[in-house]
């Protein structure tokens, strides 16, 4: 899939995904932005965090890579966040360093602190956690503990059908009271074919019922700190197995199948919690 954007029209797929994504204009000739728009974009959300904007997105070469670093090394020593040019791959994750830079820049310090200790070739448990959240990973927020209960025991009829009307999206304005916000750039590229069913690492994540008035932006800007700061804390993804897993395909609306009884029975994802496992605690 990340062999070139020019395959794949724009705008961006009508699905509810897609809709968290930050406006970022393509020019008529091209079908990739131009990394001004992403590092002036990316210098605006930094600034609104309060921190130093030192990170800009490069196209990688030769030249570039001739540093023999590797990418997070390279992020971590120059602020130099390597792209390649025509990837859906690097281009999603440059739209989730302008939605959530904190915890990029976090999960990067990571990495690097990682490298320092074991080496590039070896990863820590928690590397591979925040990896697999980077890539794969997903926030569902909500403020009504039952359907929390449910995600966290793979009570999936419960979570997505018995309750659907709660769900951002489904319900009308006003009235949501969980919804998932998608973090993995390698999920938002597989989504240009939604037939798939996909699961997500999730962080589950319990919010004031004024959350689900703000805008999607303020949504990230809500959620960017406090996670990057659990994190790097080993409060939360701090092993592989602590992560709790949820088909994202089951969420209302981010799937184009009739997400009827049959389909939370029988499809394939939607698969019993492994006996035994225990999942990270919410975040509040």
């Amino acid at each position: 899939m990340s062999d070139g954007l020019s395959q794949l029209p724009f705008p961006q797929p009508s699905l509810l995904p897609f809709v968290q994504l930050p406006s970022v204009d393509i020019r008529a000739d091209s079908d990739w932005p131009e990394l001004s728009q992403l590092n002036g974009a990316l210098s605006t959300a930094m600034a609104q965090r309060g921190v130093e904007p030192k990170n800009q997105f490069v196209w990688q070469t030769a030249d570039l890579l001739s540093d023999g670093l590797s990418f997070e090394q390279r992020v971590g020593d120059s602020g130099l966040i390597a792209t390649r040019q025509g990837s859906l791959h690097d281009y999603y994750s440059a739209l989730m360093w302008l939605r959530f830079p904190l915890i990029k820049r976090a999960m990067n310090q990571i990495h690097c602190a990682g490298i320092a200790a074991h080496g590039s070739k070896q990863r820590s448990r928690h590397q591979q956690a925040i990896t697999h959240l980077d890539e794969a990973g997903a926030f569902i927020v909500s403020c009504n503990e039952p359907v929390l209960h449910a995600l966290d025991a793979h009570d999936w009829f419960s979570a997505f059908h018995e309750h659907r009307s709660l769900w951002h999206g489904v319900s009308p304005p006003g009235s949501h009271a969980v919804e998932a916000r998608l973090f993995g750039h390698a999920i938002y590229e597989l989504l240009h074919a939604p037939h798939q069913l996909m699961a997500a690492k999730v962080l589950l994540i319990r919010v004031p019922p004024s959350f689900f008035a703000l805008s999607e932006t303020q949504k990230d800007q809500f959620l960017d700190a406090p996670i990057a700061a659990a994190l790097a804390s080993h409060t939360q993804a701090a092993d592989p197995k602590t992560l709790a897993t949820v088909p994202v395909s089951g969420v209302p609306g981010w799937h184009p199948a009739a997400q009827d009884p049959e389909f939370y029975r029988t499809a394939p994802c939607f698969r019993a919690k492994p006996p035994g496992r225990v999942y990270q605690p919410w975040m509040d």
